[in-house]
């Protein structure tokens, strides 16, 4: 009897294990598209005759939507731009141009399929993108100065490669700094 519970308690969590291995989806030959969501952090993709919106992990960049222009304020202040002087919206249309010229060739989608907004009118959903070459898309993100981290409970995940979002997060702040030293991106507007 004891082994019988034992082999279906195992049983149960082998299975668990794999649902939630089934979670993450690997969407291979993207290709990028611009649209009216398209921005630094958010990608439109068309695959297989379909069209996405996916907005990245861990990271937020300046929005170029003319109706958010009090949230691109609030954005570019990280920064530390002046409103004024319309830095943020530049600062916008760099992380924009970034993301556009680094999605150029194929590129993959890992995601869950979780909306970014499920009581709203945005289509999104969270998703690590990575490069051609391999780089993940929020990293370069940073890497370059062009991407705020963000931390929310949303915001970020495990990585289905096993990293988890505690070292993830720890890799984007040394890349921030490192970014923010250089001058890169926003840092040096």
């Amino acid at each position: 009897m004891r082994f019988g519970v034992l082999a279906v308690c195992a049983v149960l969590l082998g299975s668990h294990a794999v649902l939630q291995a089934r979670q993450w989806e690997r969407l291979e030959g993207c290709e990028y598209f611009e649209g009216i969501y398209s921005d630094g952090d958010s990608i439109e993709v068309r695959r297989d005759g379909k069209h996405y919106v996916f907005r990245l992990y861990f990271v937020d960049c300046v929005e170029k939507n003319p109706a958010s222009r009090s949230r691109r304020r609030t954005q570019g202040q990280y920064f530390g731009l002046k409103a004024s002087e319309g830095t943020p919206l530049r600062a916008a249309y760099l992380a924009k141009n970034y993301t556009r010229d680094k999605l150029r060739e194929p590129f993959a989608v890992l995601t869950r399929w979780q909306l970014v907004d499920p009581d709203g009118d945005n289509p999104a959903v969270r998703a690590f993108v990575e490069t051609a070459g391999g780089g993940d898309l929020a990293t370069l993100l940073v890497s370059e100065g062009l991407a705020i981290i963000r931390h929310g409970e949303t915001a970020v995940a495990d990585h289905p490669n096993g990293r988890g979002s505690r070292e993830i997060s720890a890799d984007l702040r040394k890349a921030e700094a490192e970014a923010r030293t250089r001058k890169s991106g926003a840092w040096g507007l």
